[in-house]
């Protein structure tokens, strides 16, 4: 699979923390192969997001204000894959919009995730031939192309 379908970077700058999020969540999404017609769950993807699994403490969002809570920063992975999903024209199924916009994604591209309770983001390989998801973090972005096969012609 050569054909870049889709794909969108954001900034994976801040704290240790977060960046260290980032790579988890990049890593646990890079090489996913998804079949025509198979449904995509971002947190199906995740390892646990919880202390005990090595998960630290980070900036997150509850309830539209600034707190500190494990995980932080795998929206920003989730919402960097949502952008790609669009631009690759896959139907996204579930997405959940953070309770204040983001800066890393264009308004209205945003898919916050969590464990518990478990608010996921997921889409559907809806364009007749297998997709790959890369995932990359480099030079501090975390780059996400979706990769299939060349449309027929």
């Amino acid at each position: 699979m050569t054909h870049v379908a889709g794909q969108h970077t954001t900034s994976a700058h801040g704290s240790p923390e977060r960046v260290f999020h980032i790579g988890f969540a990049r890593r646990s999404l890079n090489n996913s192969l998804v079949d025509p017609g198979q449904m995509f769950s971002f947190m199906a993807q995740m390892p646990p997001v919880t202390a005990a699994a090595g998960r630290k403490d980070a900036k997150v969002i509850l309830g539209g204000e600034p707190a500190q809570g494990i995980g932080g920063s795998v929206s920003r992975v989730s919402s960097t894959l949502h952008h790609a999903v669009r631009r690759a024209r896959l139907r996204t199924v579930e997405r959940h919009a953070h309770a204040v916009p983001v800066p890393y994604v264009p308004r209205g591209c945003d898919a916050t995730v969590a464990a518990c309770p478990l608010v996921d983001f997921r889409f559907r390989d809806n364009l007749q031939r297998p997709v790959r998801i890369a995932a990359a973090l480099e030079r501090g972005a975390v780059r996400i192309p979706i990769y299939t096969l060349p449309p027929a012609s």
